[in-house]
C-alpha cells in the first residue's frame, strides 16, 4: 500500500511494505523494506532500510538502517545504524556507525563516533568517540574518548581525551 508513491523519476530501487520509500521521487539505488521505511528517501541514493521506520524522516545517502526506528531523523550521509531506535536523531553527522539498541541513539551533529553495544554512546554529540559495551559512554557528553567495556565512561561529562577499559571503569 503505497510503496513508493511518489516516485517520478529513479532507477534501481526495490521498495517493500506498506508505505515503504513513499517519498522517494528521484533517487537511485535504495532498498527499503518494511513498514514506513524510507519513507523519507526523497532523491537520496544508495541507501538501505531494513525495519519498520528505519529512515523515516530521512533526507541523505549512502546510509544503511536496520532495526525498527534506525536512522529514524537523518539528514546525514554514510552512516550505519543497526539495531532499535540505532542514531535515531543523527541529523548533520556523518561517517558514524553504531550497532546495538539505542546505541548513538541521540548523537545529532557527531562526526566519526563508533558505539558498538546496547545504549552505547547514546547521549551528546561525541566527534571520534568510540565505545564498545553494554552502556560504554552511554551518558557521556565530550568528544575524543574511548570506552570499551560495560558501563566504561559511563558518566563522563567533561575531559575530552579519556580511555577506559574495562568493567565500570570511570563510572561514576
Amino acid at each position: 500500500f503505497e510503496a513508493a508513491a511518489n516516485q517520478t523519476s529513479g532507477f534501481c530501487n526495490t521498495i517493500v511494505g506498506s508505505c515503504a520509500g513513499k517519498n522517494l521521487c528521484c533517487g537511485q539505488n535504495n532498498v527499503a523494506i518494511g513498514q514506513r521505511a524510507g519513507t523519507g528517501f526523497g532523491n537520496g541514493c544508495g541507501n538501505t532500510a531494513i525495519g519498520r521506520d528505519a529512515m523515516y524522516f530521512f533526507g541523505g545517502s549512502h546510509s544503511t538502517a536496520v532495526g525498527y526506528g534506525a536512522l529514524r531523523n537523518s539528514c546525514a550521509c554514510f552512516n550505519t545504524a543497526v539495531g532499535g531506535y540505532a542514531l535515531c536523531a543523527v541529523n548533520s553527522g556523518q561517517c558514524n556507525t553504531a550497532l546495538g539498541h539505542r546505541a548513538g541513539r541521540a548523537q545529532s551533529t557527531a562526526v566519526g563516533m563508533t558505539a558498538i553495544g546496547a545504549f552505547a554512546l547514546q547521549n551528546g554529540n561525541m566527534n571520534g568517540a568510540t565505545a564498545v559495551g553494554d552502556q560504554a559512554g552511554c551518558a557521556a557528553t565530550v568528544s575524543y574518548v574511548t570506552a570499551v567495556g560495560a558501563c566504561a565512561l559511563k558518566c563522563l561529562t567533561s575531559g575530552a581525551g579519556n580511555t577506559a577499559l574495562g568493567s565500570g571503569v570511570l563510572c561514576a
